[in-house]
C-alpha cells in the first residue's frame, strides 16, 4: 500500500512539473490596445445601426502562439461622394499579426460596411507588445 501511495505521489509531482513548464513557456501578451484613426469623412461604429462610436479597441489578453482575438466594427462613409476606404495598421509589434482587408472597396454616401479583423501573437511576440494604430483613409 505504501508503495502504491508513493508511486501516486511521484506521478502527481511529475504531472505538476510538466503543467508548470507548459504554463511558463506560454506567455500572455497584454496591453493590446488599438487606436482607430479615420479621416473626417469616415466614422467607425460598434454596431451596424451606428449608435456607439469607436475610437479604440481593447483586444484583451493574447497568448503567444494561441488563438487570435477577433473584432467587428462598422464603417460609414459620412462624406458627400462615394469613396474607396483603405485600411492600414501602423506600429504593430514584431510577432503580432493583424488580419483584415486592405480596402473596403467603393463605399457609397451614408453606406455602412462591416469590417472584421483578428489579432494574433506568434511564439516570438514580445510580452507586453503594446498598442498600435489602424488607419482608415478614403480616396474618391
Amino acid at each position: 500500500m505504501k508503495r502504491v501511495l508513493l508511486t501516486l505521489l511521484i506521478a502527481m509531482a511529475v504531472v505538476g512539473l510538466v503543467v508548470g513548464a507548459v504554463l511558463a513557456y506560454t506567455s500572455t501578451i497584454t496591453n493590446n490596445y488599438t487606436v482607430i484613426e479615420a479621416n473626417t469623412n469616415i466614422s467607425v461604429w460598434a454596431e451596424q445601426g451606428c449608435v456607439t462610436p469607436v475610437s479604440a479597441l481593447d483586444w484583451g489578453q493574447l497568448r503567444q502562439a494561441g488563438p487570435a482575438s477577433s473584432k467587428t466594427m462598422w464603417v460609414r462613409n459620412d462624406g458627400d461622394v462615394s469613396v474607396d476606404i483603405n485600411i492600414a495598421a501602423s506600429g504593430l509589434a514584431t510577432g503580432m499579426t493583424l488580419t483584415c482587408p486592405s480596402s473596403l472597396g467603393d463605399v457609397a454616401v451614408d453606406e455602412v460596411v462591416e469590417l472584421d479583423m483578428s489579432l494574433a501573437a506568434s511564439a516570438s511576440a514580445a510580452v507586453g507588445a503594446g498598442s498600435f494604430s489602424i488607419n482608415l483613409d478614403s480616396a474618391s
